[in-house]
């Protein structure tokens, strides 16, 4: 049981991470912030109800989502200081990061 609790935290964290990199590329408060937030919820309570954990663990659901979130930002920030033009995907710009191309020159 303690194990199935311990990949539902651990999968809404990394769920999280790309959607908070694509948090990270919009306009604050726009339509599309809003679903970048709110698209992995029903992800997260439907693995919550597959976990059967008790009600108790939600707050912990909670930190575990923000963390993914703010993860994901961390990560946007970073890549922009190697990557000139960035997207919002996280996986394409891990590749365009991966090849070397389309970098920042270092001064």
């Amino acid at each position: 049981m303690a194990m199935n609790i311990l990949t539902a935290f651990a999968f809404t964290y990394f769920v999280n991470i790309p959607f908070g990199y694509w948090r990270q590329g919009c306009r604050k408060f726009s339509k599309e912030w809003f679903i970048s937030i709110h698209l992995p919820v029903p992800i997260i309570v439907f693995v919550r109800l597959l976990s059967a954990s008790p009600l108790s663990y939600i707050p912990l659901f909670f930190m575990m989502f923000f963390a993914g979130q703010y993860s994901g930002g961390f990560i946007s920030r970073k890549i922009r200081c190697h990557i000139r033009n960035t997207t919002k995907c996280i996986f394409l710009d891990f590749l365009r990061l991966w090849r070397g191309g389309n970098s920042v020159d270092k001064v």
